[in-house]
Parts: C-alpha cells; structure tokens; sequence
C-alpha cells in the first residue's frame, strides 16, 4: 500500500464524537485530498462549510435562551457520528460490492477522476444523506437514551428540522465556494436558472431529510437484526438508484454536459494547500 492509501486507511479510521473533533478531522482530510488532488475534496469542502456553520449555531445557542435548537450537545454529537460514517465510507471497496452501492458510485468516480464538480457534490450528498444520516440519527437516539421518551423524541425531531435554515443558508456559501476553487459548470447553470437550482437543492435536501429521520425511527423500533436488513437494504437501493441517475450513464444529454463539465473543473488543487478551511459567517447568523 502507497503512502497515500495508509493515509485513506488512518482518515477511515477516524471516529469524533463531537462537531469540533469532526471538523478538526475534516481539515485533515481535505488538507490530503488538496496535496493529492483528489476529486473527493469537493464533496467534503460542502459538507465542511455545512459543518461549520451548524458549529457556528450551536457556539451561539450555549451562550443563551435565544438560540434555535433545543439541545445543542445533542446536535454536537450527532455530527459526531454523521462524520464518523464519511470517514468510514472512504474504504467502502474493502466491504462487500452490496453494500454501501451509492458510496461506491461517489468515490468510485472521484478517484477514477470521471466525474464533475457538480457530480462530486450530489453523488456526496446523495450517499450521506441517504444512506448514513438516518444510521447517524440512530446511533445518537440510542446513546442518548431517546428511544422510549415520545417527548425526547419530538425534541430531536424539532432540531433536527431547525437544521434545515442552516442548510438554506450553506447552500448559498456552498454555490459561492465550490466553484471558485474547483471550477465546473455549477456557476453557469446558476446564472442560467437565475438560481431556481438553489431553490431546488433546499428543497431536495429537506425532503432528503425528512426521509431519513422517519428511517431512522424505523431503525429504532426494529424488533431484530432483520429488521434493521430491511430497513437498510432499502436505505441502500434507494440511495444506489440515485446514485446511478446522477452519474448521467442512462442519458446521452448528461453523458454530453457531463463531459464538458470535466473539462471544465479545475485539476490542480495546490493551492488550497495550507488553510482548507473555508470562511463562515458570523456564529449564530442564520440567512434563509
């Protein structure tokens, strides 16, 4: 194994268990992404720039009454463990070809260097959220003994669904950043939408959301270990199918914009070297 691949194997590996660890882990990883020129930066970029700015909330909300989630020590954890299954997603072809199908497309891509910007991004998006976020939630009901409390759980359900004016607000940042650093065709087809693909993306990724609370619920009412098969066997179909779409292989329009699109992206992330972090807003500011 390369120096390169030890590298995969120790970011694999990593398991935060709070939002700052998970964006100290984060810099690590894009810090190697950008030395190697790694298309699987792109994703991570965005999800970092999420990160942050729900990190950002959180600070605001512990200094007093006036903030937006309940229970910001709950939603720190949970980042926690929503990282932890990225990181963990990084060596999915050293599992079965079954599992994890939407990561295997994601990655699979980038590092073949196939895909766009704007493919690394929603195949990114696609896998975390349609596959680990409704595991992510799981785990941190289960830890926080939530399971048996219908008040708990209708206090989760409420910021988990407050999250969503930070969403709102990064994918604005998000359409800011990504392209300035990596290039694609993600500005123009905002210019060309006059940014009606935001609009869509917000809505996308709550709905996307929304499914996964109710997934994990169905996690943690599972009676048996099959149970808990079935409900990941459709997690995993689901987001394997979308996977396929966006990868643009079932339509000749998309194979054409797509190669464009590789054309496009810039390839040389050396520059970026050094200070990975993006630039938030202000903590506690929330745009929607």
């Amino acid at each position: 194994m390369n120096e390169s691949g030890q590298v995969i194997k120790r970011l694999a590996s990593l398991t935060p268990t709070s939002i700052g660890e998970a964006l100290d882990c984060m810099d690590e990883a894009l810090e190697h992404f950008h030395r190697e020129n790694d298309y699987r930066a792109v994703f991570l970029h965005a999800y970092r720039i999420i990160t942050q700015n729900v990190s950002d909330v959180i600070e605001f909300d512990k200094g007093g009454p006036k903030g937006i989630f309940s229970d910001p020590a709950w939603l720190s954890s949970l980042a926690g463990h929503f990282a932890t299954l990225y990181f963990r997603s990084l060596v999915t072809f050293e599992r079965p070809p079954h599992r994890e199908q939407a990561w295997k497309v994601a990655h699979g891509m980038a590092i073949d260097r196939t895909s766009t910007v704007v493919q690394d991004l929603l195949l990114g998006i696609n896998a975390h959220i349609g596959y680990d976020l409704a595991q992510a939630l799981h785990r941190n009901m289960v830890e926080h003994g939530d399971a048996g409390s219908s008040t708990r759980l209708d206090i989760r359900k409420s910021d988990h669904d407050q999250a969503n004016l930070v969403l709102s607000r990064s994918i604005a940042e998000i359409w800011r950043v990504i392209p300035r650093q990596y290039g694609g065709l993600l500005r123009v087809a905002d210019t060309l939408s006059l940014r009606t693909d935001r609009y869509f993306a917000r809505v996308a990724l709550v709905r996307y959301r929304e499914l996964a609370w109710w997934r994990a619920r169905d996690l943690l009412i599972a009676r048996d270990e099959r149970e808990v098969e079935e409900v990941m066997m459709v997690m995993n179909r689901t987001s394997n199918g979308i996977a396929h779409t966006i990868s643009g292989q079932r339509s000749s329009i998309l194979r054409l914009c797509n190669q464009v699109g590789r054309w496009n992206r810039r390839r040389d992330y050396s520059l970026f070297l050094g200070d990975p972090r993006p630039q938030g807003q202000p903590a506690g500011e929330v745009n929607t």
